[in-house]
Protein backbone atom coordinates (compact mmCIF):
# COMPACT_ATOMS: atom_id res chain seq x y z
CA UNK A 1 0.00 0.00 0.00
CA UNK A 2 1.43 3.34 -1.04
CA UNK A 3 -0.11 6.56 0.18
CA UNK A 4 0.59 9.78 -1.66
CA UNK A 5 1.48 11.32 1.70
CA UNK A 6 4.63 9.15 1.57
CA UNK A 7 3.50 6.37 3.91
CA UNK A 8 4.21 2.94 2.47
CA UNK A 9 2.99 -0.32 4.05
CA UNK A 10 4.02 -3.86 3.11
CA UNK A 11 1.33 -6.35 4.15
CA UNK A 12 1.35 -10.13 4.22
CA UNK A 13 -2.07 -11.81 4.31
CA UNK A 14 -2.59 -15.14 6.06
CA UNK A 15 -5.61 -17.43 5.82
CA UNK A 16 -6.50 -19.66 8.78
CA UNK A 17 -8.92 -22.55 8.83
CA UNK A 18 -9.21 -22.75 12.62
CA UNK A 19 -8.96 -20.39 15.56
CA UNK A 20 -9.22 -20.14 19.34
CA UNK A 21 -10.47 -17.23 21.38
CA UNK A 22 -12.81 -14.36 20.70
CA UNK A 23 -12.06 -11.69 18.07
CA UNK A 24 -11.73 -8.30 19.75
CA UNK A 25 -12.36 -4.74 18.65
CA UNK A 26 -9.43 -2.59 17.53
CA UNK A 27 -9.10 1.04 16.45
CA UNK A 28 -9.49 -0.12 12.84
CA UNK A 29 -12.31 -2.64 13.08
CA UNK A 30 -15.06 -4.27 15.08
CA UNK A 31 -14.81 -7.90 13.90
CA UNK A 32 -17.89 -10.00 13.21
CA UNK A 33 -18.67 -13.16 11.25
CA UNK A 34 -20.41 -12.89 7.90
CA UNK A 35 -21.07 -15.44 5.12
CA UNK A 36 -18.61 -15.10 2.24
CA UNK A 37 -21.40 -14.16 -0.18
CA UNK A 38 -22.46 -11.34 2.17
CA UNK A 39 -19.06 -9.67 2.65
CA UNK A 40 -19.87 -5.93 2.96
CA UNK A 41 -17.27 -4.59 0.52
CA UNK A 42 -19.07 -1.23 0.48
CA UNK A 43 -18.16 -0.79 4.18
CA UNK A 44 -14.52 -1.84 3.76
CA UNK A 45 -11.35 -0.33 2.34
CA UNK A 46 -11.75 0.18 -1.40
CA UNK A 47 -8.97 -2.29 -2.30
CA UNK A 48 -10.50 -5.28 -0.47
CA UNK A 49 -12.84 -6.23 -3.31
CA UNK A 50 -9.83 -6.65 -5.64
CA UNK A 51 -7.70 -8.99 -3.50
CA UNK A 52 -9.94 -10.67 -0.91
CA UNK A 53 -11.69 -13.01 -3.40
CA UNK A 54 -8.26 -14.36 -4.49
CA UNK A 55 -7.25 -14.94 -0.87
CA UNK A 56 -10.54 -16.70 -0.10
CA UNK A 57 -10.07 -18.91 -3.18
CA UNK A 58 -6.53 -19.83 -2.10
CA UNK A 59 -4.94 -18.15 -5.12
CA UNK A 60 -1.53 -16.58 -4.44
CA UNK A 61 -1.35 -12.95 -5.53
CA UNK A 62 0.57 -9.73 -5.15
CA UNK A 63 -1.33 -6.48 -4.92
CA UNK A 64 -0.22 -2.89 -5.36
CA UNK A 65 -2.56 -0.14 -4.18
CA UNK A 66 -2.10 3.62 -4.26
CA UNK A 67 -4.18 5.83 -2.00
CA UNK A 68 -4.84 9.54 -1.68
CA UNK A 69 -5.73 9.56 2.03
CA UNK A 70 -8.56 6.95 2.19
CA UNK A 71 -9.43 7.00 -1.55
CA UNK A 72 -7.79 4.42 -3.81
CA UNK A 73 -6.47 6.10 -6.96
CA UNK A 74 -4.75 3.16 -8.67
CA UNK A 75 -4.17 -0.55 -8.20
CA UNK A 76 -2.79 -3.72 -9.72
CA UNK A 77 -3.27 -7.34 -8.63
CA UNK A 78 -0.97 -9.99 -10.12
CA UNK A 79 -1.80 -13.67 -9.75
CA UNK A 80 1.27 -15.74 -8.93
CA UNK A 81 1.15 -18.67 -11.36
CA UNK A 82 4.34 -20.20 -9.87
CA UNK A 83 2.66 -21.24 -6.61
Amino acid sequence: FQFRSGLSIHVTVFKASDFEGIPSETEEAIPYWVPVDKIPYNRMWEDDIYWLPFMLAGKPFTGYFIFEQTRMVDYRVDLDSKK
